[in-house]
């Protein structure tokens, strides 16, 4: 099964109610452009600076690495991971697009999380 969508494919599914986009791009590039609908997998625009320091671990790891681990971007508890995708509106049903500003391996670390954590449904 091919797990890359193609932009035309997206732009015919955006009104799709089990349609998903996640966001993976850093904070500031998200709060100043993203899909319709799309929700962000990094810190929110009022999170990420710490007296004026970016806190973010650069995007789309923010929402799911593990606040406790000691070791820089490890994904948080099974029981973690699924708290936060019911609060990005992600359920057994749907169907999960994740993307990123093409620069970096964000939206696949998202695709990687979705996938080893049993979701039937993700693609880039």
């Amino acid at each position: 099964m091919n797990r890359l969508v193609e932009t035309h494919w997206l732009a015919n599914h955006l009104q799709d109610s089990n349609l998903v986009l996640i966001d993976a791009s850093p904070s500031e590039e998200y709060g100043s452009t993203h899909l319709p609908r799309a929700v962000s997998a990094s810190f929110p625009l009022e999170d990420y600076l710490s007296y004026g320091v970016n806190t973010s671990y650069g995007g789309g790891v923010d929402l799911f690495t593990d606040p406790d681990s000691s070791i820089p971007f490890q994904d948080g508890s099974p029981s973690y991971i699924g708290n936060i995708l019911r609060s990005l509106g992600v359920n057994q049903d749907s169907v999960v697009v994740t993307y990123d500003n093409g620069a970096n391996f964000l939206a696949t670390r998202i695709f990687w999380t979705l996938t080893y954590h049993g979701h039937p449904n993700v693609f880039i």
